[in-house]
């Protein structure tokens, strides 16, 4: 039955939702002004989610000693002299698919590279003051979305996931098999439907592309008329059927997720 064997979850107002913390990662060549802006963020931060912290970065080599992956939250210079925004964006988003990525930076025309590494908003220094604490509660309201949470009953159990840590869905045998990210590549299988799986996740960002295969669209690489590609790599079908109806809603779904120039 549906309601035991996939079900969502979302936190209330209690412990759990307190607890809720973000790492907060500052990167720009200007040391003092790295440093000021870690405290503005901290100050906007710290009353809602008392645990975060707000670490600063002036060059590689510091970037290097900091566990990067571990990132919910990024501020970055696009122009850092030797170190490129940009290429660090993508590093980024290559060890964390789901990391939040604010370009902070005194020039509007790199705004295009921005949208190509899917950049969360986009900050002019010169407008700080009017727009920083804006673009950081939209951040936070981003992040909570997704410590929101579903129930499947899996090999025999009731497991909690976040939605973002399922790559895809793909039916094998009589079960659905879940293959979830992380460096075991994990796999769970549940007697839940696809269908079922369909409804659960459809609002955090999966799309269903063929009659046995769900996808996390935030994983999809590229997206072509009979196949998609993963990240990493993996190649899953698009039915011929639907293909025109997932493009479509993948496409909404880049769109909803169109980051703002500031």
């Amino acid at each position: 039955m549906f309601a035991a064997d996939a079900r969502k979850h979302t936190p209330g107002k209690n412990a759990e939702k307190e607890n809720f913390s973000m790492r907060i990662l500052v990167c720009d060549d200007d040391a003092a002004f790295a440093g000021q802006l870690a405290e503005k963020i901290e100050a906007i931060v710290k009353p809602q989610m008392p645990r975060s912290t707000v670490d600063c970065a002036t060059d590689a080599a510091q970037l290097r000693a900091l566990p990067l992956a571990k990132y919910d939250l990024a501020f970055l210079d696009i122009d850092m002299g030797p170190l490129n925004g940009v290429d660090l964006a993508r590093r980024l988003h290559e060890l964390r698919p789901d990391m939040l990525l604010i370009f902070v930076t005194n020039y509007v025309e790199y705004s295009l590279q921005g949208y190509e590494v899917q950049a969360f908003r986009y900050l002019l220094k010169a407008e700080m003051p009017q727009k920083l604490e804006r673009y950081v509660q939209q951040a936070l309201t981003a992040y909570r979305k997704t410590r929101d949470t579903v129930r499947i009953f899996c090999d025999g159990e009731d497991v909690e996931l976040q939605p973002q840590q399922i790559l895809y869905a793909e039916m094998s045998a009589r079960k659905v098999c879940l293959h979830l990210q992380g460096a075991d590549r994990a796999l769970l299988y549940t007697t839940a439907t696809m269908a079922d799986l369909a409804d659960l996740l459809e609002n955090h960002g999966f799309v269903r592309t063929h009659k046995s295969v769900l996808v996390n669209m935030e994983h999809i690489r590229d997206l072509q008329s009979t196949r998609l590609y993963l990240r990493d790599g993996t190649e899953l079908p698009v039915s011929s059927h639907t293909a025109s109806a997932v493009r479509k809603i993948y496409t909404q779904w880049r769109s909803a997720k169109k980051w703002v120039i500031g």
